[in-house]
């Protein structure tokens, strides 16, 4: 199957990206079948160029553009249909966190778990800190056994 994908082409730290169309198994930078155009990043503001003709004509022999070039293709208003945008995992992000989930409290003493009531708490309190305090005098008696 043939997409159309991003293939890097810049520098460290400066990427440039060619618009081409490759086998999905193939790397993207070695065989490609053509090369439609590219996307510059870096530069404000952000300079995305295609042959719009030829990514009309791939894509209606079947090649797939891959989610972000899909994307960069709605933006520069090539692709229309509501159908074809694809949205970026910050914007899934965004509407997952929008969404809140309550979660029904329990009036029933029977239902909820016996570590979670106060007295359960105070003790596992008050366990831990009679821990703590007799752990620095261990400690300080097994060095004097040492050292004797």
């Amino acid at each position: 199957m043939l997409r159309i994908r991003l293939a890097r082409v810049g520098k460290k730290h400066q990427p440039i990206y060619r618009v081409v169309v490759a086998d999905h198994e193939k790397h993207a930078t070695k065989k490609f079948v053509e090369i439609l155009g590219f996307y510059n990043p870096t530069q404000k503001p952000k300079v995305f160029e295609v042959k719009k003709e030829r990514v009309e004509y791939w894509i209606s022999v079947g090649a797939q553009p891959s989610d972000t070039v899909n994307n960069l293709l709605v933006d520069a208003k090539i692709l229309t249909d509501k159908r074809d945008i694809k949205y970026s995992r910050e914007k899934l992000k965004d509407e997952k966190e929008a969404v809140k989930v309550e979660v029904p409290k329990v009036d029933n003493p029977e239902v909820t778990d016996s570590a979670t009531t106060t007295e359960d708490l105070s003790q596992t309190e008050a366990v831990k800190a009679e821990e703590t305090e007799s752990a620095p005098e261990v400690k300080e008696e097994e060095k004097l056994e040492e050292t004797e």
